[in-house]
């Protein structure tokens, strides 16, 4: 998953005609669904027109668990605000005591843009496929650093 999301910004870049439209950022989640948040923000939106970013999210708890998600976004701004909405479908994975399992997910929210940070919240439902179906609910509010 973490090299679908790196093989997504050469793809970015060669669409956007831009190298400098693609933006990074890195920061870190808290709730349900805590760890690293990574993002790549491919078209910034503008006025009627949805921008378009990617997400990755690594979460891990030193004892077995790891769980990996990353989504495609549509992000809106909202009008006279620094804030911006965003939406997304994705793929979930997760291996806790050597056991994997595999679903899809999405991602809504939205964060602030203030300086070089954005504040986020975020719902993170997920249906997990494979080994048997079983649905979860995560959520988080985070900071992420604009690179």
């Amino acid at each position: 998953m973490v090299l679908a999301f790196l093989l997504l910004l050469p793809s970015a870049h060669a669409q956007s005609g831009d190298r400098s439209s693609v933006q990074l950022g890195i920061g870190i989640l808290a709730g349900p669904t805590s760890g690293l948040s990574m993002k790549a923000l491919i078209d910034p939106p503008r006025q009627a027109v949805p921008g378009r970013a990617a997400d990755l999210v690594v979460s891990f708890n030193g004892r077995g668990f790891l769980h990996l998600s990353g989504h495609s976004l549509t992000e809106r701004n909202v009008p006279d605000t620094p804030m911006r909405l965003f939406l997304g479908p994705g793929i979930v994975t997760e291996l806790n005591d050597r056991s994997l399992r595999w679903g899809v997910s999405t991602t809504i929210g939205g964060y602030f843009e203030q300086g070089p940070y954005d504040i986020l919240v975020a719902l993170m439902p997920r249906l997990f496929l494979m080994p048997q179906r079983n649905g979860v609910f995560g959520a988080a509010v985070g900071l992420r650093y604009r690179l």
